[in-house]
């Protein structure tokens, strides 16, 4: 009795081996972006931008940085008005607001 039981339970797991393997079944639970590909794509989103005559600062990821400062891993290089240009590894990445609210002071 034992032995049958153990004979079908290897044969369950072979056959979920095989199946995996020849059907290409994938987890449904896991995330579209998984380990290696999550690593590489790092995005970056411009949360706001804080331009005056005596500063510019850009909130990028939540974090304050200026032309210069680091953010993940990138180096910011330009701020202007519509948009921040990014510096990772020698790949210029340029962040544009999702939405422009211009508000000046008095």
């Amino acid at each position: 009795m034992f032995s049958v039981t153990k004979a079908l339970l290897m044969s369950a797991m072979l056959f979920t081996a095989m199946a995996e393997g020849v059907w290409g079944l994938a987890d449904p639970t896991r995330p579209p972006i998984f380990g290696e590909q999550a690593a590489k794509s790092t995005p970056f989103r411009l949360n706001s931008l804080l331009i005056s005559d005596e500063r510019k600062v850009a909130i990028v990821n939540g974090q304050s940085v200026s032309i210069g400062e680091m953010v993940n891993g990138a180096r910011v290089v330009y701020i202007d008005n519509n948009k921040v240009k990014l510096n990772k590894n020698g790949e210029v990445i340029e962040l544009v607001p999702k939405r422009v609210s211009i508000r000046q002071e008095k």
